[in-house]
């Protein structure tokens, strides 16, 4: 049975590899599921999820890729395995928001609000944008209600993390075993054969570069090379050169005036009492209704902060919030301190985690910021919408010039004062911070049919416009230039041949006693003395007569001997922080997949076959 989960967890792990890590789509899955105008494309239980989404979905994952590979898609993106990883990855998704229902788990709105003000593409050098924040769902067809839905059921599905990781025990013979296996000390010996002390001694003769150059003519092909030259057009570069004058600046400022774009935020005068909920929720609520009913008699709010059970906060503040801009309250505290008039006061028993009584005192109206308080602001946003649109039209002159008129990319970059480079002869593998392995792919997959190419988008605001001076193809190495390679491949070849043979002669000698040069050792399992993979061996070692040799990744051969094995269960050791931890966390991913599998097993879940093949 644990097999059979394991290979299932291995399936999952590489679909959520490919879909969370290599691509990571932030709003992936977020949608209309259901749909009675269309097939669906899957069904788990009664919950379909329509073609229209996957497809959807599979846009969002080209439009990535497209980004993350200058334009290009991978030939192993095929649309097959697209469809399918994303398939998977919904299935799954949902598959965990039905088991997160069915647990009850619930996120609280201010949990949500707070989630989306954190996520770093709605922030600014001021912090969380409203206006950023719509832009930026508006350019992936998405409305507010929508990703709210989305950040609600991630957030329910990191509770059911959470909530198998709090629940998941250890038992004491887990804890024991794994003790174990950690703190016992080994005594023994080691001997090490290394690759390197035998290269050394190697000699190759020119007969034998000749022989091998003669024998293998055909691996020794040089790679296709070029020269190359680009230019390079970066819009913060555009942006950053913006000068903006006085006199337009004024006039933006003056042309906005009256939209409400400089008003400061009104402020709210609140009181405001908060008591943390307790395992009697019924006990908390009785004693802030017993609370607001001497509020609504006149008795003070500092009074009930310092004489009832409420947060540390509403004892140290006496109950006084203060003046606040109504944006910067809890959601919660919002939507009902807006709704009061002066001096009235509210209950408020919908949030899971407290209980809260607010009093508003007095309302002040914001005033318009002056033009010298925002003058900065005003020249940051002009700079970026006249440097934005200079660089864009820039980019298409000179794509204009390059592709229709069939200009020389050193005149345009002279006409337009934008510098030039010119690389040396470089080969497909050359890699650098501009010209690196995805460039360069693009460029020798066309160089035979084009001296100028298209457009390489780094980024949507970062472009390269690049074109050929000279390609070569590619051809025969001399022998000259082949000696350095051969000699190493035959360097390797015998020194490997000579190590193996040594190997066995040496481990004869340490067990017949005729080589003593080994060192020796006595460690813990969680000792730093030795790399991981001795580590490793040692461990898997148990008490022995004699040598056993190991091939190590390097080629070098390791020798080793346990000679006994103590065991030393200091309270302290046993103790350690990290090393439970570490087990907790196992036990609860184990907890968590165990789970999951079985859901999996018990849910109803129809594939469209019919659309998975299309």
């Amino acid at each position: 049975m644990l097999t059979l989960i394991r290979d299932k967890l291995k399936t999952w792990a590489i679909i959520f590899l490919v879909v969370l890590i290599a691509i990571p789509l932030i709003f992936l899955g977020v949608g209309d599921y259901g749909t009675n105008q269309e097939k669906y494309a899957f069904k788990i239980n009664d919950q379909e999820v329509s073609k229209s989404i996957i497809l959807q979905e599979m846009r969002q994952f080209k439009d990535v890729l497209r980004k993350n590979y200058q334009g290009t898609i991978p030939p192993i993106y095929t649309d097959e395995f697209i469809k399918k990883i994303t398939i998977d990855n919904l299935v799954r998704r949902n598959i965990e928001n039905q088991i997160s229902t069915e647990l009850g788990l619930v996120l609280s709105d201010e949990s949500v609000i707070n989630d989306i003000k954190k996520t770093s593409s709605f922030r600014d050098e001021n912090g969380f944008n409203s206006k950023l924040y719509k832009q930026r769902l508006f350019m992936i067809n998405m409305n507010p209600e929508i990703y709210e839905q989305f950040v609600y059921q991630k957030g329910t599905r990191e509770q059911l993390r959470g909530t198998i990781t709090d629940t998941s025990i250890l038992s004491i013979n887990d804890k024991k075993l794994n003790i174990n296996s950690q703190y016992h000390k080994k005594n023994g010996k080691l001997f090490f054969l290394k690759e390197n002390d035998i290269k050394d001694k190697i000699s190759i003769t020119l007969d034998e570069i000749n022989n091998y150059y003669e024998n293998n003519k055909e691996s020794f092909i040089s790679n296709k090379s070029a020269e190359f030259q680009y230019i390079r057009l970066i819009k913060k570069d555009f942006i950053r050169s913006m000068k903006v004058s006085d006199d337009e600046l004024l006039n933006e400022y003056n042309s906005n005036f009256d939209n409400g774009d400089y008003k400061l935020d009104d402020l709210y005068e609140i009181n405001h009492l908060v008591f943390p909920i307790s395992e009697n929720r019924q006990s908390v609520i009785d004693e802030a209704e017993e609370s607001l009913m001497k509020l609504k008699e006149n008795i003070p709010f500092s009074y009930i902060a310092e004489n009832y059970n409420v947060s540390d906060d509403t004892k140290n503040n006496k109950g006084y919030l203060g003046k606040i801009a109504l944006n910067d309250l809890p959601d919660i505290i919002k939507l009902n301190t807006i709704k009061l008039d002066i001096n009235d006061i509210s209950l408020i028993k919908s949030e899971q985690n407290a209980i809260h009584i607010v009093q508003l005192i007095s309302k002040t109206s914001g005033l318009n910021k002056t033009f010298e308080q925002v003058k900065k602001e005003i020249n940051k946003q002009l700079s970026n919408k006249k440097g934005t649109y200079e660089y864009f039209r820039t980019l298409d002159q000179i794509k204009n010039e390059l592709y229709t008129n069939k200009k020389l990319l050193g005149e345009v970059a002279k006409k337009y004062g934008i510098d030039m480079v010119k690389t040396p002869r470089i080969d497909q593998f050359y890699n650098d911070e501009i010209l690196n392995s995805q460039v360069l792919f693009k460029l020798f997959s066309e160089i035979e049919s084009n001296k100028l190419y298209s457009p390489i988008y780094i980024s949507n605001d970062d472009v390269l416009l690049v074109e050929s001076n000279n390609y070569y193809q590619p051809e025969q190495l001399s022998i000259n230039d082949s000696e350095l390679a051969i000699r190493a491949l035959l360097t390797t070849q015998k020194s490997r041949d000579e190590l193996s043979e040594k190997a066995a002669l040496t481990l004869n000698n340490l067990n017949n006693g005729k080589n003593r040069s080994y060192e020796t050792f006595s460690i813990y399992m969680y000792d730093k003395t030795y790399s991981e993979e001795i580590i490793e061996i040692i461990s898997n070692q148990g008490v022995t007569n004699n040598f056993l040799s190991t091939k190590v990744k390097s080629g070098d051969y390791v020798f080793v001997k346990i000679d006994s094995i103590i065991e030393d269960l200091d309270k302290k050791k046993i103790e350690d922080d990290n090393f439970m931890d570490y087990l907790q966390n196992t036990q609860s991913e184990s907890d968590y997949n165990s789970l999951y599998i079985s859901k999996y097993n018990n849910f109803d879940i129809e594939i469209n076959t019919d659309f998975l093949n299309q």
